[in-house]
């Protein structure tokens, strides 16, 4: 039988990187590549009740129940199949670090990637086991790679192993999780278990019975190009006004800083010219958007700086549209309208200096 690390080492080896962009379930079409690989081995070991979503790329099956344990609750595992946008997913090159000592963990010695206690203080309670890293050109895949292996290792032994007596089993793999659709296309009344776990990431031992909730806000500025030479009283700088929006807040709420229930605002990712700046924010925990109608069909961003302060000044009929004023440390100017549905937020700015 192969070993938990034998099938995690395998199922890396396949890219399965989602795309926040995509607007398809799955982002991506190469989660179905794993997914035909799961379903394959589910067939080999004498999984049941296999099922194949080969539309959104869901996977379902069973370790049916022992002989006498038919009418016992259903029990279901569940894990994603696909990798953070974030970090290359393909050509992944892992390897085990035996007996890890506790110092520096060199993962390319070419382009000088090193993994330390100095920066990874939560390595020291890893002294003395066995550790897979990369190469540290790519992600490892461990989220959710380690969980799909684990769970297909349990089913794998259950099957194999009659005498050991248990309920109903229920195994689900999603697309799409780390972009917030995994849940998009699941069949909950098809997975049929009465309870369920995901087995995803957290230390050894480790057991949640909450769950994170977050909001994603894309920013948009538009400024005006001069040449430089000639730009005084006529540029408006996109990168600049889309940084002194971000100062505006709060910097105590920031991931470096927040801990347990403590929400924070985190960029993801800036880029831009003087003509267009875009900025994609995670907005996490309580801080931030709060509903202002029944059925959170309207929505303003409550952003509170320590010196500065970007506050509601009401609301429009038309749904999802806020009104509300900027003020910064140079003086207040106008914002008109901002759009928001929990997806974008786009603000331009006017002849005038005004963002609208």
């Amino acid at each position: 039988m192969e070993t938990v690390i034998d099938k995690f080492l395998r199922y890396v080896q396949v890219d399965t990187r989602s795309d926040e962009d995509s607007v398809s379930v799955p982002s991506t079409l190469k989660q179905h590549n794993l997914a035909k690989m799961l379903v394959q081995e589910l067939e080999q070991m004498g999984a049941s009740e296999i099922v194949y979503d080969e539309a959104h790329c869901y996977v379902y099956a069973s370790v049916p129940a022992s002989a006498g344990c038919e009418t016992q609750e259903v029990l279901g595992f569940i894990a994603h199949m696909d990798t953070s946008p974030a970090v290359s997913g393909a050509d992944v090159r892992p390897r085990i670090v035996e007996d890890y000592d506790g110092g520096d963990i060199v993962l390319n010695d070419q382009l000088n990637i090193v993994m330390s206690q100095t920066d990874f203080p939560e390595l020291g309670k890893y002294v003395g086991k066995d550790l897979i890293v990369t190469d540290g050109t790519t992600l490892l895949g461990a989220d959710d790679k380690a969980g799909i292996a684990e769970i297909m290792t349990m089913a794998e032994y259950l099957l194999g192993h009659p005498e050991c007596k248990h309920g109903k089993i229920r195994l689900g793999f999603t697309p799409d999780e780390e972009i917030g659709r995994g849940t998009d296309y699941f069949d909950i009344k098809l997975f049929g278990a009465d309870y369920a776990y995901t087995v995803d990431g957290g230390a050894l031992g480790e057991l949640e019975y909450e769950n994170f909730n977050a909001a994603g806000a894309k920013l948009t500025v538009y400024g005006r190009s001069v040449h430089p030479g000639d730009a005084k009283g006529k540029m408006k700088n996109a990168i600049l006004i889309a940084q002194e929006f971000q100062s505006l807040l709060p910097v105590d709420q920031n991931p470096m800083f927040a801990e347990k229930y403590e929400g924070f605002f985190h960029v993801d990712s800036f880029t831009g010219t003087v003509e267009e700046a875009v900025a994609e924010e995670e907005n996490g925990g309580d801080a931030g958007i709060m509903p202002l109608a029944a059925g959170g069909k309207n929505y303003v961003l409550n952003i509170n700086g320590p010196s500065q302060a970007f506050v509601a000044a009401g609301y429009a009929a038309k749904e999802g549209i806020v009104s509300v004023h900027f003020n910064t440390a140079a003086g207040a100017c106008k914002v008109l309208s901002v759009n928001v549905n929990l997806a974008e937020i786009t603000l331009d700015v006017d002849a005038a200096g005004n963002i609208t």
